[in-house]
C-alpha cells in the first residue's frame, strides 16, 4: 500500500513520522490538510519527498538521523534536496519549527532555508559528531543569527550544536548568545567536548548583567 493510501486512511492525522523503509518507495503526489508535524527519520529520497508532498498547515519540520551509529555513514542533505524543498517550504506558510539533527548540511544550503522560513519561532540545528564533508554551523551562519532585527525576528528558542571538529571561534557564538538576549539559546559541542573556560566565564557574565533573560536558557558544556 502506497504512503498515500495509508495517509488518507487518517483524516484526522496531526503528525506524520516517515522512516527509510518508507521514503525510498515510489510516492504520489499528495497534499494533506491537517499535518502538523512531519518527521523524517533516517530518509533516503529527500529529493522525492518534498517534490511532491505539499503540507499547507505544516508547523514543524524535523530531519533526524537514527542511523549514524549503525551504519557508520553520515546523512549529507545535498544542494538538490534543499532545491526541492524550497517549494516545499514556500507552501507551508505557518511553518514556525525546524530541526536537523546529527547530520550534516552546509551553511549556505542552510542558509537558503530559513531565508525561506522567515516567521520561524524555533530552530535547532545539532550535527553529527564528526562532519566529514562540510559544517552547517559557521562564521556565515552566526552573523546572520547577530542581526535579530533584520534576519529570523520572530526566533524565540535556537539550538546550535556543532560536530567536535568544528573548530567554531566562540566568541562569535557569544556574540549571538548578547545579540539574541532575549531568546532561548542551547549551545554546546558534540561528543563531550568541553567549551573552553573563558566561554563559561563570558556566559556568567552575562546571565549576571541581565543579559540572558529569555524564558527557556540552557547551557551545554558536553553533548554526546
Amino acid at each position: 500500500m502506497h504512503m498515500v493510501s495509508i495517509v488518507e486512511h487518517f483524516p484526522r492525522l496531526e503528525t506524520l513520522v516517515l522512516y527509510d523503509m518508507l521514503l525510498v518507495e515510489s510516492i504520489d503526489a499528495m497534499t494533506k490538510e491537517g499535518i502538523q508535524t512531519l518527521q523524517l527519520r533516517s530518509p533516503e529520497g529527500l529529493s522525492d519527498v518534498f517534490g511532491v508532498m505539499t503540507l499547507p498547515d505544516l508547523r514543524c519540520l524535523e530531519i533526524i538521523d537514527d542511523d549514524t551509529e549503525s551504519s557508520g555513514k553520515t546523512l549529507v542533505i545535498a544542494t538538490s534536496d534543499v532545491d526541492a524543498m524550497l517549494p516545499f517550504l514556500a507552501s507551508s506558510p505557518v511553518l514556525t519549527e525546524i530541526r536537523f539533527d546529527n547530520l550534516a548540511i552546509r551553511d549556505t544550503d542552510l542558509l537558503r532555508i530559513l531565508e525561506e522560513t522567515l516567521e520561524l519561532k524555533r530552530l535547532a540545528v545539532v550535527e553529527c559528531k564528526t562532519v566529514p564533508e562540510c559544517f552547517s554551523i559557521t562564521d556565515e551562519l552566526l552573523e546572520r543569527l547577530k542581526e535579530p532585527s533584520v534576519f529570523l525576528t520572530k526566533l524565540e528558542h535556537v539550538e546550535l550544536v556543532w560536530a567536535k571538529n568544528n573548530e567554531i571561534e566562540e566568541g562569535k557564538m557569544l556574540d549571538v548568545l548578547e545579540a539574541r538576549h532575549s531568546c532561548g539559546v542551547v549551545i554546546g559541542v558534540r561528543g563531550g567536548k568541553e567549551l573552553k573556560e573563558e566561554t563559561l566565564t563570558k556566559i556568567q557574565s552575562l546571565r549576571a548583567r541581565g543579559m540572558v533573560t529569555g524564558p527557556y536558557w540552557v547551557q551545554l558544556s558536553k553533548v554526546l
